[in-house]
């Protein structure tokens, strides 16, 4: 993964839906590897919120939901926003 060109990278995939692999899960959100659609390898990381998701239809947390446990693939994440935080891409 390429982090010298990450908000442009990340920007390319809003409003896409790609495969994600899960890579940490918490109460409330899992982060992912978003995949190239072509070679499954990493585009970039991302971060799917239980309110953003099917998930939320569930009463389980989402840690307890096996769908979303690390290393799980999620065939269809839509894209919706670039992540950013203060000292990461």
């Amino acid at each position: 993964m390429n982090h010298s060109n990450g908000h442009e990278q990340q920007t390319d995939l809003i409003g896409r839906t790609l495969k994600a692999k899960v890579s940490k899960v918490h109460n409330d959100s899992c982060f992912l590897e978003l995949l190239d659609e072509e070679t499954g390898k990493p585009l970039a990381l991302g971060r799917l919120n239980q309110q953003d998701s099917l998930a939320w239809e569930r009463a389980e947390l989402l840690e307890d939901i096996p769908k979303y446990a690390v290393g799980e693939t999620i065939e269809q994440v839509y894209v919706s926003s670039k992540r950013y935080e203060q000292g990461q891409l």
